[in-house]
């Protein structure tokens, strides 16, 4: 990476300053207060979005802005190869745009890290001197992990870049969150105590048969009181009794009495009609009723109406003919005025009251064998209802096989409610378990993946390369620097680096950073306060910086006016004064300045 151009306007104590950097070697030079590090600033600046005054997220931009500047700040980097990059902040918003193209910081950021092939991380340690020293130790390991390009492996054939360990890490670290708080909210009901409990199959296998043999009984009892109700209904039915029909000795006798009497009439023989009277006698109506009574009780079997010894030929149906047109001519006749009552035709009263005589007595004898029937009737039911089986035992027993299920029911109540709770009990139990040895895997993962895992193994068989690039430019100060794993620690003469003095670290930083920038493929660094140093050690520093392969190196440091610039090819300096409070290009070396 190199800046070919940087562009500063109203950014801290820079008004509007424009320089040309389009060389191996940039130097920017002044007295203290004039600007040096406010470059170094911007360039974080524009390039992370993040610079000293501004939190982590690089909020508080307003600071940026010089006191009194109607402006907001705004810097711009025109690096090669990619094209210019500009931030922007004013009245509490800001504005990033790579390319001229713009959009939401987060993604602009990603897009500018993609184009340099690097990450934030080694952004900052190249930016920084001090900054890889002050690392955490996992962040130190994943940066030197990442710039010597490690691939872990895991298992025996999967590799996986750092970039790819990270998202497997942060993934099994959620994972750990999440079963960590699974755990602690799987509650584990208390678990019933081992008691006499019957199981709930052997309870239902009991109510069942319960159920059998109260069906069977129920089926029994309802049979034979189907039959007993059936039984007493038609009992009650044949036990009520019609009233008899009237017939008495005497009505036998007087039945006797008209038989003979009819006897000796028939055998006496009727008087055979007369001629028949002229239409207009008076006794015409008589006649023909005489006629059809005597014609209608005629009966052939006996012989003829004159004489009963001499068979009668004529055929019934003719005799009831004739009497049928009798009537129907007496039927057309009204008589009740000039017709007087005809004595009754004595045989024939006989006849009727014999024939009532005779229904009587029919009815009587119906009624006497009917009589008998019911009274055998009655009988046969008396002897079919005490056969019947006495249902009081089993109504007994029914009932107390219904008080039995209904124990039964609430024992199998009981009992589901216990082995349910049981279930629950075991069920959470066997939950939990399974959730902590989930957990124990994820943590297992964990710390397999993260930084004192198999980063470490890998590290440990990567770090001498990184130690032998850092060593090349930390030799000629005579350090020799060696990192250790587990724990974390960089040593320099096997002494740890915290026991050198400012001055000793800000150089073993130095190497750090032109190796780190090798490494990366950044090919670019800022080193600031390179006037910490003495003359002896900032010459050494100086032909570390030349020699540096890297594109590209802003140095800052202090030169008093009367010290003149380099004059060298390959360096563009600077130099940088105070006036009126703003911050100038007051010389420059090794090529034409752009300063307004």
């Amino acid at each position: 990476m190199r800046i070919a151009k940087l562009d500063l306007k109203a950014f801290r104590s820079f008004q509007q300053v424009a320089l040309a950097t389009d060389a191996p070697r940039v130097l920017i030079a002044g007295v203290n207060a004039t600007g040096k590090t406010s470059v170094r600033e911007a360039i974080k600046w524009v390039l992370t979005g993040r610079c000293e005054g501004l939190d982590g997220k690089g909020s508080g931009a307003e600071v940026l802005t010089p006191a009194g500047s109607a402006d907001g700040a705004a810097v711009t980097v025109e690096l090669a190869g990619i094209g210019a990059v500009r931030r922007t902040a004013k009245n509490g918003s800001s504005g990033f745009a790579v390319q001229g193209f713009s959009g939401t910081g987060p993604t602009q950021q990603a897009a500018l890290l993609a184009k340099l092939a690097t990450t934030p991380a080694m952004l900052d340690a190249v930016l920084e001197t001090d900054q890889f020293l002050a690392l955490h130790h996992a962040d130190a390991k994943a940066l030197v992990l990442a710039l010597l390009d490690v691939r872990i492996t895991l298992g025996e054939e999967a590799t996986y870049s750092l970039a790819e360990l990270d998202d497997l890490y942060a993934q099994a670290y959620e994972d750990r969150k999440l079963a960590k708080r699974l755990v602690q909210q799987t509650l584990v009901p208390a678990r019933p105590a081992e008691d006499a409990q019957p199981t709930v199959t052997a309870v239902e296998d009991q109510l069942t048969r319960l159920r059998g043999e109260l069906e069977r009984l129920s089926l029994s009892v309802g049979t034979t009181v189907g039959q007993r109700q059936m039984l007493l209904k038609r009992q009650a039915t044949v036990a009520v009794r019609p009233p008899a029909p009237r017939w008495t000795d005497a009505d036998a006798d007087r039945l006797l009495e008209v038989e003979e009497r009819l006897a000796m009439l028939e055998a006496e023989g009727e008087t055979p009609p007369g001629p028949a009277p002229s239409a207009s006698g008076p006794d015409e109506v008589t006649f023909l009723r005489n006629r059809a009574e005597a014609i209608g009780a005629h009966k052939p079997t006996k012989g003829c109406v004159f004489d009963e010894s001499i068979p009668c030929k004529t055929p019934k149906a003719e005799f009831a003919r004739v009497a049928r047109s009798i009537q129907a001519e007496l039927a057309t006749r009204d008589d009740t005025l000039t017709t007087p009552t005809a004595p009754p035709n004595p045989l024939t009263a006989v006849r009727q009251e014999l024939k009532s005589l005779q229904a009587q007595q029919t009815a009587w004898t119906q009624w006497q064998t009917a009589d008998q029937r019911r009274t055998q009737e009655l009988q046969s039911l008396e002897t079919e209802l005490a056969a019947l089986e006495d249902t009081t035992t089993h109504e007994t027993q029914i009932a107390t096989l219904k008080a039995r299920i209904a124990k039964g029911q609430e024992i199998l109540r009981q009992a589901q409610a216990h082995w349910a709770a049981v279930k629950a009990a075991e069920d959470a139990e066997a939950t939990r378990e399974a959730r902590r040895a989930d957990l124990e895997r994820l943590e297992t993962l964990c710390e397999t993946l993260g930084p004192n895992g198999v980063r470490v193994q890998a590290l440990q068989a990567a770090i001498g390369r990184f130690e032998t690039l850092v060593n090349t430019y930390t030799a000629p100060f005579g350090w020799r620097v060696q990192f250790g794993l587990e724990p974390w620690a960089v040593h320099v003469n096997e002494r740890p680096v915290e026991t050198y003095s400012k001055s000793e670290q800000f150089r073993i930083g130095i190497a750090l950073q032109i190796a780190i920038a090798a490494l990366s493929g950044i090919g670019f660094a800022v080193i600031d306060e390179l006037d910490m140093l003495d003359i002896q050690n900032r010459g050494l520093v100086t032909q570390m910086v030349l020699q540096a392969p890297l594109e590209q190196v802003f140095v800052l440091g202090t030169r008093e006016l009367g010290v003149p610039l380099p004059q060298s090819p390959d360096v563009l300096a600077y130099r940088l004064a105070q006036r009126e409070g703003q911050s100038v290009v007051v010389e420059q070396s090794g090529g034409t300045s752009l300063a307004a």
